[in-house]
């Protein structure tokens, strides 16, 4: 009799029933780690993992069987294990939660030459997924002293859009509300889509507001009439807007 582990290294196909009873050499299955991100739409990925057994070359027998725990997506057997190594491809169910997921690799050989082995060691990692393109939406020109409202297209999930008009002096932002605050200058506004449980938080590439001076309120200049030869009268004014200083003419007028 002679012990099976004092056989050089050798491949699987040199392995032999030495007794008759259905001795199984040891076999080993190791799953490698995986990445995906986060897809609100079903993605297939490659599942590997290796099989051994002390003294073997390679294994080119038996089939592993692959589940990723706590996801939908079932057991996908892979063929043949060869040259020690077992791949399958994966469906990842639709918008599955970002997030670790054990990979279960469960190695059997229904030709009995090895032992079965099952790997919970290794896991595939679905990370969080870029947002679609975030827009922001403005008018412009706008005009001194007006508001408007502030919406954004694109973007994914869920998280809180939030906005910000940077070192703009010409205008200003509360909530999603944009104030001009200047009449001349432009105004520089960003929206931002913040991370939420799937995907990374995203930022629009910036939108530019020309600003423009207001209309005054109607002016009106105050005179009282029937006045008399050589007599004075203090002239004023109502309405009007700003700071601007106020000037009178009496244009082609030949009796003042």
């Amino acid at each position: 009799h002679r012990d099976l582990h004092s056989f050089p290294t050798r491949r699987s196909s040199d392995l032999v029933n030495l007794n008759g009873t259905g001795i199984q050499a040891t076999a080993t299955v190791v799953a490698v780690n995986q990445t995906a991100s986060y897809s609100a739409t079903a993605q297939n990925v490659t599942l590997t993992a290796n099989v051994t057994s002390p003294g073997v070359a390679d294994i080119n027998e038996g089939t592993v069987a692959f589940t990723v725990l706590g996801t939908t997506g079932g057991t996908v057997t892979s063929p043949t294990v060869v040259n020690g190594v077992a791949t399958v491809t994966y469906t990842i169910p639709a918008g599955q939660a970002a997030g670790p997921y054990t990979i279960q690799a469960a190695y059997t050989d229904a030709g009995g030459g090895f032992t079965s082995s099952t790997d919970t060691t290794h896991t595939l990692t679905i990370g969080l997924a870029n947002q679609a393109t975030l827009t922001v939406n403005v008018s412009s020109p706008a005009t001194y002293n007006t508001t408007q409202p502030l919406t954004t297209t694109g973007g994914s999930g869920t998280g809180a859009v939030t906005y910000s008009v940077g070192a703009s002096t010409a205008c200003s932002v509360s909530g999603a509300t944009l104030t001009i605050t200047a009449g001349t200058g432009t105004c520089t506004v960003t929206a931002t889509k913040a991370a939420d449980a799937n995907y990374n938080a995203a930022t629009s590439a910036p939108a530019t507001v020309t600003v423009q001076t207001a209309n005054q309120a109607t002016l009106t200049a105050n005179a009282t009439s029937h006045a008399a030869y050589l007599s004075t009268q203090t002239l004023t004014t109502t309405g009007g807007s700003g700071t601007g200083a106020v000037t009178y003419s009496v244009g082609a007028s030949t009796a003042c």
